[in-house]
């Protein structure tokens, strides 16, 4: 996989995890065949089907944490759903490269977009940890969530690139593995030379 995909993959990884069956972190049970990805594929169509659902979990996940990040005052806060805006569009367009061009998807990504799949916490805790090198970030407890560092040169208006920001994306995707179910933190981290 490219750094591109690794990074979509690690949102889709989070995202599935935090539906309502599993972490319970966003109002969601749309990405199994039992919730609404059935519905999804009688009125799309079974190849549609596991993309629309994709699609669904990583909005309801980003509208979340968009709403968190809005009440943090001070530099501007990024989140795994709400990175950058340059890197953020980019990871849009291959999400939406891959559903007009299903052949294209990497394996790995349509694994996990699989409606069949019966993915459990452990299974996808376990997809997370591996994605992320098996990385324990440090963060800072605040009123608005679980803060991290930005890796070094992650900072600033033009460190908005996948390459800079992988270390800090991976980093973000740990943090959800310390997330008790039901109680969500938001893990974030600021932009610190705006």
């Amino acid at each position: 996989m490219d750094l591109h995909d690794h990074l979509l993959y690690l949102q889709l990884a989070v995202a599935r995890l935090g539906e309502r069956e599993l972490q319970g972190w966003w109002n969601t049970d749309i990405a199994y065949k039992l919730g609404g990805a059935g519905f999804l594929e009688r009125i799309t169509s079974p190849l549609m089907a596991p993309y629309s659902a994709g699609a669904g979990v990583l909005l309801a996940a980003r509208l979340l944490e968009e709403s968190l990040l809005e009440s943090i005052p001070g530099n501007p806060a990024y989140s795994l759903f709400s990175p950058p805006l340059p890197l953020r569009n980019e990871l849009t367009r291959r999400y939406q490269h891959f559903k007009r061009y299903p052949e294209d998807t990497p394996e790995e990504i349509r694994a996990l977009l699989d409606i069949n799949t019966d993915w459990t916490v452990a299974m996808l805790r376990d997809l997370i940890k591996q994605e992320t090198g098996g990385i324990t970030p440090e963060y800072e407890g605040t009123s608005f969530g679980r803060e991290i560092a930005a890796a070094s040169g992650a900072t600033g208006a033009e460190a908005s690139g996948a390459a800079v920001l992988e270390p800090t994306m991976n980093a973000l995707a740990a943090v959800y593995l310390a997330l008790e179910k039901g109680k969500f933190a938001l893990p974030y981290f600021r932009a610190k030379e705006i």
